[in-house]
């Protein structure tokens, strides 16, 4: 794959994975804990989750859009497909576009034998602009896609994985990721926890309205706040209701309930609002956002549920991304979140 800039990027600060218990606050600016010291004029990557509890949640196609936007503002976008159960690098890439021969499966064992065939260009990339998105699948081409023989990841590599898929945009194209979006894996495993608490400066949890979409998330958020990590993380998070109720029947009063059960979870990695015994007053510190706060990490972000959506073909049929009722359903959720992840990088215009 050749390089479409003759002169070497300069070099990103390598991502290392925070150290349990100890995690900083996040914030705006790029965590330097992370990283190892940058040269002058080095870019900064942000890196953002999508994440669900349960399956048939939308969340590729919502990782797709989403990267069609970044790119649309001049945005580099690597996609990595972490969900090695499941993989989803087709989706990614679009109908036509060949998968590199490895993958981050491969980054992760150490044996990609080629940076530059960790990734393949993404055929939803706009036409116009500097943008562009790239993947990273779980699975290359050297590799079945679906196998009963399930391999295990190892996870202490993530970091390395991601650094190797970042460079390899960075050979290919002469400039690095200003962001990467990571499909993690579906459920809490040991490779999802550590995409979330130890990679990620923002992440999306995408809910069904379901039991087990809860129970899942509130078990998660109890070991965070049991192992200290709720303060750190909590407002790096929102919830997504996936496939949201759009048209039909009491749809005020289904999003009003998933808004409630949203906020219930929640309320696990939240401070205790409780008034002060002698004064009676409420500590103005505490971070207890209320049902109705539309910036608090409960609130839910909509992807809407539209007849039109029921059995799309997004791997095979050119141009789905751009049919009105996709849009119409996906709208919402990506002007929402696009700010959400823009925040992290530096204050500067796109390339």
């Amino acid at each position: 794959m050749g390089r479409a800039a003759e002169q070497r990027p300069v070099a990103q600060p390598l991502l290392r994975l925070r150290p349990r218990l100890t995690l900083p606050p996040r914030c705006i600016e790029w965590n330097p804990t992370m990283n190892e010291p940058a040269e002058p004029g080095a870019t900064y990557t942000a890196r953002c989750v999508l994440h669900s509890a349960t399956g048939g949640t939308g969340r590729t196609t919502a990782a797709v859009m989403l990267a069609r936007h970044l790119a649309g503002q001049g945005r580099q976008v690597l996609l990595v497909d972490l969900d090695v159960r499941s993989p989803g690098g087709r989706l990614m890439l679009g109908p036509g576009a060949a998968l590199p021969r490895y993958g981050v499966l491969d980054a992760m064992e150490g044996s990609a034998a080629a940076t530059a065939d960790l990734v393949a260009p993404s055929a939803y990339t706009p036409g116009e602009g500097t943008g562009a998105i790239w993947v990273a699948p779980a699975r290359g081409s050297n590799r079945p896609q679906h196998s009963s023989s399930l391999v295990a990841p190892r996870i202490d590599r993530l970091a390395a994985a991601l650094n190797a898929c970042n460079a390899a945009v960075a050979e290919a194209s002469g400039r690095y990721p200003d962001v990467v979006l990571i499909d993690a894996p579906t459920g809490i495993d040991p490779l999802a926890d550590t995409a979330l608490c130890d990679v990620s400066d923002f992440a999306f949890l995408f809910a069904a309205d379901t039991a087990d979409t809860w129970d899942t998330y509130r078990d998660w958020f109890t070991s965070l706040l049991t192992s200290g990590q709720a303060p750190a993380m909590r407002e790096q998070l929102r919830v997504v209701a996936a496939m949201a109720p759009g048209i039909g029947p009491n749809v005020a009063v289904r999003r009003q309930s998933l808004r409630e059960r949203a906020w219930d979870a929640f309320s696990i990695l939240y401070d205790d609002d409780i008034p002060d015994p002698v004064t009676g007053r409420l500590d103005p510190n505490v971070f207890h956002p209320p049902l109705d706060d539309e910036a608090a990490p409960h609130y839910p972000l909509e992807i809407l549920l539209l007849p039109s959506l029921i059995g799309l073909d997004t791997a095979g049929v050119a141009g789905w991304h751009e049919g009105r009722f996709v849009e119409a359903a996906f709208d919402g959720f990506v002007a929402a979140a696009g700010p959400l992840v823009t925040a992290l990088l530096p204050e500067r215009q796109p390339s």
